[in-house]
């Protein structure tokens, strides 16, 4: 409904401007008592707050970005003018000015949106930008441009619930997007240049239980923002459906202040893929995250679930945590000149479609920790899982799980893991790799195939000789284990130590523990810093000498001491709990269908199960029971269980969660009573699942 007051409204077109604060459909509330009818352009003036009470309707359905309407030259910056001519714009906020849509409101914009100051949308309520009366409805393009003009200023505020969540829809779909921070001038007949030029720092957003449909395309972003020191954006329990990107274009160098960006379980449904005939200087994508930026940086991205390939970019100080990114991640996209070392990268799970090949890098000095790393298809051989490149320090990858779900017959189908690539400076004593405590999955054909290896632990590529690689306490299926050598030379001294790590064959007892695929330089690795580790299923190999070495070690090239894998354990079947556990398995347990599909719907912010229950769950399947492995591994390592996974603890194990404590039946007389707690969640009466298990042996 649309409120009138006693006046006549004014003509359809014209500008109508608040006189001072009040409600809409008041006519005290707008200069000469006109209250806004459709078609009129309405500006709320510096320090007045205006309310919506019922349904509104404005604008007057300009052409914006219409290459007809702007011959060769088009442009999406049409700023609403300080004069009372028309331009662009539906609504301007001005200054300390503020427009509150009320609970379950509408306001349909037919033009751009220029935010000064502050928008806020109570629960249910909903914003439609609205191109169907413009003279080109297909081709017009309207956007909320958020344009601070002093700090604190320009401001998006959704305020939705669970139950009645805000809404910012564009009609006909994909013909409106928001942007914060810039103007952009969209250059050519063709849309093929977009060109964005700073306004400010950037505005802010600051949105719960909000939904964006039909933002962007993909041409356009849905939301493109630019951080900075005003520049924040927190967006909680959002979603995003059938939009374009979402693109940061970065904080300028000259801002050395600190960045603040928070995605807290928001969800990409349905996502517009990047047009590949645009050029929007370099960005792809669907999520563009990040920003050059001061120490200090606070920035989150936590639970969500994006459902196109994700470029994560200048992601330095970021926490990226608990993510499902079901089609994959294009980097942390590092380069010689920005690192982007996240602060914290754990518990994402990254699903690789076909031709995804060597998009993801860590930098040195980057840690990835309990991550997932699934390449899910069955259309081509090969996949390459890793990089390590760009900048200094220790790279870590640490309590991963690796997966390559295709059932092809090929013998060889299998991938790479980490490549090594040449850091940006310095030496061997500046730069390394250190892989540990990760499970190399066997493929999609399962643990007892003969071609059932998803990936090497490491590629044979090791291009460089200013970085050395440390494997160490790691379950590797499939029977290629380190490997090296492969197009290029791997130099003497690049392997640290490959030990305490378990490493299983196909069914033909064909695998290796290492081999060099010819170009390795004489000790590549030292026999003595290839120690300590297990085999089932190996092959014997060309470095095998019977009760000198270890099995698995071939055509590699000593020099010296040549008792390599001298203390190794071999022969030796680990009993795994369960070697055939993976997402499809943990989707069917579960009561699925069996699908890496049903498995992500299952993970928060879908469902309600946690990546760490899925880490878990695999974990469990690839512990080993077999006594010999525990304490078996290397001594200067202070002997730990071989392999990814501890075996069970002896003893009886009593554990606390939120000062509860479990209590334990008494063992049978004379048995060895063994249990072991993988995951308690607190406060306990709250527990989604809590994983025990116990086995009794008797002498």
């Amino acid at each position: 409904m649309l409120f009138l007051g006693p006046l006549a409204s004014s003509s359809p077109g014209a500008v109508v401007t608040s006189a001072g604060s009040g409600a809409w459909g008041s006519w005290e509330t707008w200069v000469g008592g006109n209250v806004p009818a459709a078609g009129d352009q309405v500006v709320v003036a510096p320090n007045h707050a205006v309310s919506i009470a019922g349904d509104v309707d404005i604008g007057h359905s300009p052409d914006i970005g219409v290459p007809s309407a702007l011959s060769a030259n088009r442009t999406a910056d049409l700023p609403f003018p300080s004069s009372a001519s028309s331009a662009g714009a539906a609504l301007c906020v001005k200054k300390g000015g503020t427009l509150t849509i009320g609970a379950g409101r509408t306001l349909t914009v037919r033009g751009n949106l220029d935010l000064n100051s502050t928008l806020a949308m109570e629960a249910g309520s909903k914003l439609v930008f609205d191109t169907s009366q413009a003279p080109h409805p297909t081709e017009a393009q309207y956007w909320m441009k958020i344009w601070p003009v002093a700090p604190s200023f320009g401001k998006l505020v959704c305020r939705g619930t669970a139950e009645a969540p805000c809404r910012i829809e564009s009609n006909p779909s994909n013909h409106a997007s928001i942007i914060s921070g810039y103007h952009l001038t969209v250059v050519g007949a063709n849309a093929g240049l977009i060109n964005y030029t700073p306004v400010g720092e950037g505005g802010q957003i600051d949105a719960e239980h909000a939904i964006f449909q039909g933002m962007g395309d993909g041409k356009f972003p849905a939301f493109s923002y630019r951080p900075g020191a005003t520049g924040t954006y927190r967006l909680q329990d959002c979603a995003f459906n059938r939009c374009g990107r979402v693109l940061v274009n970065g904080a300028p160098a000259s801002i050395t202040v600190p960045v603040t960006t928070s995605f807290e379980r928001v969800r990409w449904t349905n996502s517009i893929p990047k047009d590949p005939t645009f050029n929007t200087a370099g960005n792809w994508g669907i999520l563009l995250t990040g920003a050059g930026a001061a120490a200090g940086t606070s920035c989150r991205l936590i639970q969500c679930d994006v459902d196109l390939n994700a470029l994560l970019f200048d992601l330095n100080g970021y926490t990226i945590e608990d993510c499902i990114f079901r089609g994959g991640v294009l980097g942390f996209s590092p380069n010689a000149t920005n690192p982007a070392i996240p602060a914290s990268f754990k518990r994402n799970l990254m699903r690789f479609v076909a031709g995804q090949n060597d998009r993801l890098n860590l930098p040195y000095g980057g840690t990835m920790e309990d991550c997932l790393l699934i390449h899910d298809y069955d259309t081509q051989d090969n996949p390459h899982f890793l990089g390590i490149h760009y900048n200094t320090g220790t790279a870590t990858v640490r309590g991963c799980i690796f997966w390559y779900s295709s059932i092809r017959g090929v013998v060889n189908d299998g991938g790479d893991g980490a490549k090594l690539w040449e850091p940006s400076s310095g030496t061997r004593d500046n730069n390394s790799l250190l892989i540990e405590r990760c499970i190399f999955l066997p493929n999609g054909k399962g643990p007892d195939d003969h071609a059932n290896l998803s990936c090497n632990i490491t590629s044979g590529l090791m291009i460089t000789a200013n970085a050395t690689v440390t494997v160490r306490r790691n379950t590797s299926f499939g029977g290629q284990g380190v490997s090296f050598g492969e197009t290029s030379t791997t130099y003497a001294g690049a392997i640290k130590a490959v030990k305490s790590n378990l490493f299983i064959g196909p069914a033909d007892s064909s695998g290796m523990k290492m081999n060099d695929f010819g170009h390795g330089e004489t000790n590549v690795v030292a026999a003595a810093d290839a120690d300590y580790n297990a085999g089932f299923r190996m092959k014997s190999g060309s470095n095998y000498a019977a009760g000198q070495t270890g099995k698995g070690y071939d055509l590699m090239k000593l020099g010296g001491d040549l008792a390599i894998g001298h203390h190794d354990l071999d022969d030796v079947d680990p009993q795994l709990v369960d070697p055939s556990r993976t997402p499809h398995t943990w989707s069917s347990s579960l009561g699925g269908n069996g699908t890496m599909a049903d498995a992500m719907s299952r993970l928060a912010p879908n469902g309600t199960a946690a990546i760490q229950d899925l880490l878990e769950y695999i974990r469990e399947g690839m512990r080993p029971k077999n006594p010999a492995l525990k304490g078996a591994g290397d001594p200067l390592d202070g002997s730990p269980d071989i392999g990814a996974v501890d075996l069970a603890s002896p003893a009886a194990y009593q554990s606390w969660a939120a000062g509860i404590p479990l209590a334990l039946a008494e063992p049978p007389p004379d048995a060895e009573f063994e249990v072991a707690t993988y995951r308690i969640h607190a406060p306990l009466a709250n527990a989604k699942r809590v994983f025990l298990r116990a086995e009794y042996r008797f002498p």
